[in-house]
């Protein structure tokens, strides 16, 4: 059986675009015997990134938890060669309320980050994908 949508097997490499380029892995789109439930409650970007890259390691190393992911992202967000979020930030809280950081400054946002019932969005995914070496589609 080939590698088609959700038959996993092979699939044609390609060579990466642009330089450092994380390695391919062809995850089939049918895991339905994986399938976790996000437990809600702000956390379920790191939860879903952390079960993800402990499931693609295959048990090889140590996992790691949706606390440790969302501390990564913290740290990340805040190395100098990660100041282009600082372009891309919306400004808004990390909270689903759309209100805006009354300071605008990435440094608070990080900090709100930090709290267990804040929203992941599109930037921390990326910077997660960065540290983990993941290349992540989202749907």
């Amino acid at each position: 059986m080939g590698g088609g949508f959700g038959g996993g097997g092979e699939r044609p490499s390609r060579r990466p675009i642009g330089g450092d380029a994380a390695p391919t892995v062809w995850v089939p789109l049918a895991v339905d015997e994986a399938r976790q439930e996000a437990d809600g409650g702000g956390r379920c970007c790191f939860d879903a990134f952390a079960w993800m890259r402990n499931y693609l390691r295959g048990g090889l190393g140590r996992d790691v938890t949706p606390a440790e992911v969302r501390a990564a992202v913290v740290h990340d967000m805040l190395l100098d060669k990660n100041q282009w979020m600082e372009t891309l930030w919306d400004k808004r809280r990390p909270d689903g309320t759309g209100r805006m950081v009354e300071s605008g400054v990435l440094a608070d946002y990080s900090r709100m980050m930090l709290e267990d019932d804040a929203w992941g969005s599109t930037l921390e995914v990326a910077l997660l994908a960065r540290r983990y070496e993941i290349n992540v589609v989202l749907l």
